[in-house]
Order: structure tokens, then C-alpha cells, then sequence
């Protein structure tokens, strides 16, 4: 019992931290990256990407890492019985686990390696004094970081849906 509700209590607070910042880089802050001065979005880039990149790693791993443990110690090491959906709460973890694990390889395959060309380029540009807002380089990097950080941010919105759910099934 103890054990399930300290495993429950830190994959539901990473779960939080990892929600959190991805509504955070997709809603608010990318679409600010548009409209900010050069001087500002030199600043953002480097002083806020080479921070946030590491937190949203260590907080997506440790939700997938204790959603793992709850999942063995809610089904009494029988890991085997979420795959055979004996009940319907089975279902809803295993959905939302993979849904989980696409936002993960989607935040950590895709997103993670263009915020930081991104970044990169847009400094590099700065520095050599040119605007990076005219960069073709720099608006197709935009919008590919726009396109699946959205995608990324839905699917985590789809795993906490299904999570929630099997919490009432």
C-alpha cells in the first residue's frame, strides 16, 4: 500500500513537470521566439534551451521509469497481466503507456535534436550580426519545432486522458 502510493505520488508529479513544460515550450514560449528581438531571442537561446533540455529528459524519463514500477507493483509483479487486459483498467494503462512512450521518442528523437540546431543556428546568426528571422534555414527549423512539439504535446495530453481514466475504470 505505502509502496504504491510513494510510486504513484513521484510518477504522478514527473508526469506534472513533463506536462507542464511541454504546454509551456509549445503554447507560450515558441511562438514568443517569432515575435522577440534578436537580443532577446540570443539571450532565450542560450541561457534558457541548454537548461530546459536536460529537466525535460530527466523528467520524462523518471515518469516513464515510476509508471513502470506502479504498473509491476499494481499488478503484483505479474507485468504479463496488463498485456492480456484481464480487466479494463489493463487496456487503459497499456494505451496510455505506449501513448507515453511515442511522446518520449518523439520529444527525445525529434524535438530535443531540432531545439537545439534551433538554438545553435540562431545564436550563430546573431553573432555574425545577421538576422535570424530571415534565415530560410531558421523558419523551416521553426516550423518543424512547432509542428512536433505540437504533436508531442498531444499525445501527452492523450496519455493523461487514458491515465485518468483507468483511474475510474
Amino acid at each position: 500500500m505505502y509502496l504504491t502510493t510513494i510510486l504513484a505520488f513521484f510518477h504522478i508529479i514527473f508526469a506534472v513537470i513533463w506536462l507542464g513544460g511541454a504546454v509551456l515550450n509549445t503554447v507560450v514560449l515558441l511562438p514568443l521566439t517569432k515575435i522577440w528581438s534578436s537580443s532577446t531571442k540570443k539571450e532565450f537561446l542560450s541561457t534558457f534551451i541548454p537548461k530546459i533540455v536536460p529537466y525535460m529528459m530527466i523528467s520524462s524519463i523518471l515518469t516513464l521509469l515510476f509508471g513502470f514500477l506502479l504498473a509491476y507493483n499494481m499488478s503484483n509483479g505479474n507485468i504479463h497481466s496488463i498485456l492480456f487486459h484481464i480487466n479494463s483498467w489493463d487496456s487503459y494503462i497499456e494505451i496510455g503507456a505506449i501513448l507515453g512512450l511515442i511522446a518520449f521518442v518523439i520529444g527525445e528523437i525529434i524535438i530535443v535534436p531540432i531545439g537545439l540546431k534551433f538554438a545553435s543556428l540562431t545564436g550563430k546568426l546573431i553573432k555574425e550580426g545577421k538576422d535570424p528571422s530571415s534565415s530560410p534555414q531558421v523558419i523551416g527549423l521553426q516550423k518543424k519545432l512547432d509542428g512536433t512539439a505540437l504533436v508531442g504535446l498531444i499525445f501527452l495530453i492523450l496519455t493523461l486522458i487514458i491515465m485518468v481514466s483507468a483511474g475510474f475504470s
